[in-house]
């Protein structure tokens, strides 16, 4: 047994309802409440340089993220994982989610994370900078990808501190 995860493209704020609609649409196979992105492929690109999918002559086992093949198009992506990887893989997918505008949603939760949401306690997550440091221990040889990504976050931090400057002033 696992857990899904899905990502979409975010246009609009969205609740865990409206994530659970859109995503129960998916599995029937409807991409008509999503928009083609190709921050998909490239989402997917990034995420499986740290965590590849297997092929069957590269399978070793206890090192395996996916449960099974994943439900993909050029709107979405529902990956199966393996319940032991469900923090390892959500703390790769936290920050590529805000990078490529995507939204995040887990559906045992549910639970919906947005591209500007802060990372949250409840993916057993505490910062980005805790994320990037766990990328780094995992997939040192991705050293120019979590670069990119901690100049992002410290950009994001920065919009996010001018943001509340302004509403407080």
């Amino acid at each position: 047994m696992g857990h899904q995860i899905a990502v979409w493209p975010f246009d609009i704020p969205i609740d865990s309802r409206g994530a659970t609609e859109i995503y129960l649409q998916l599995l029937r196979g409807d991409l008509s409440g999503v928009q083609p992105s190709e921050n998909i492929d490239k989402f997917l690109q990034d995420l499986t340089s740290v965590f590849p999918i297997p092929s069957r002559d590269s399978i070793v086992p206890g090192n395996l993220a996916w449960a099974a093949p994943f439900d993909r198009s050029d709107r979405h992506l529902i990956m199966p994982v393996v319940m032991d990887m469900l923090t390892p893989v959500c703390n790769v997918v936290l920050p590529l989610i805000r990078r490529y505008r995507l939204v995040c949603f887990l559906p045992s939760g549910p639970s919906v994370i947005l591209p500007e949401d802060e990372p949250g306690e409840e993916l057993g997550v505490q910062t980005e900078d805790e994320i990037l440091d766990y990328l780094e221990e995992v997939a040192p040889e991705q050293r120019a990808l979590i670069d990119t990504m901690r100049q992002q976050t410290e950009e994001w931090k920065e919009k996010k501190k001018q943001m509340r400057a302004r509403n407080l002033g």
